[in-house]
């Protein structure tokens, strides 16, 4: 994303964040089996950083997804 976009770019990255009871853990994990079930999405905003992007903002939309705004340098 970085190499396409001009100096100052924005990226907007959303990820499905699992639920934290767990009763909701063990649903998704029927449903979407180990992937989805135990999903790191801590983890985007610091490889947005080695990619060389500045994050902007981290925060939740609704329940189920974590978002990372970020902007090339």
């Amino acid at each position: 994303m970085r190499r396409v976009l001009k100096p100052g770019g924005r990226a907007l990255i959303a990820d499905f964040r699992p639920p934290r009871g767990r009763l909701g853990r063990h649903f998704v994990h029927m449903v979407t089996g180990e992937a989805m079930s135990a999903n790191p999405v801590e983890r985007i905003a610091p490889m947005m950083t080695a990619a060389g992007f500045r994050v902007t903002s981290t925060h939740q939309v609704g329940a189920f997804f974590h978002c990372v705004r970020a902007e090339s340098a």
